[in-house]
């Protein structure tokens, strides 16, 4: 049987055009320093990315942080750390 191509991407290239998306919308109405972010989530891992236009037709993708999120009682240690990382996406969005 026949794949789309959307089924063969991984959820990292997913993010990554969403954000480019995202870029290309803010350039649309007049931004003039776009910049897109995004978290990426895989079972318990969580990763946080922003995108940036450096010139026309080229853009970054920039890896922040990843954590590993609560997957029970023995993980409620990493609070802080979820915390911290989803604080440093809020700092980079303001």
């Amino acid at each position: 049987s026949k794949f789309s191509s959307s089924r063969l991407e991984s959820d990292f290239v997913t993010v990554g055009k969403e954000m480019k998306a995202m870029v290309d919308v803010l350039v649309g109405v007049g931004v003039g320093t776009p910049t897109a972010d995004g978290i990426l989530v895989e079972g318990y891992k969580m990763t946080t990315y922003s995108m940036k236009l450096l010139s026309k037709g080229v853009y970054i993708m920039v890896k922040h942080n990843k954590t590993h999120l609560i997957s029970g009682l023995h993980d409620i240690s990493a609070t802080p750390h979820i915390t911290e990382s989803l604080m440093q996406l809020t700092n980079l969005i303001n």
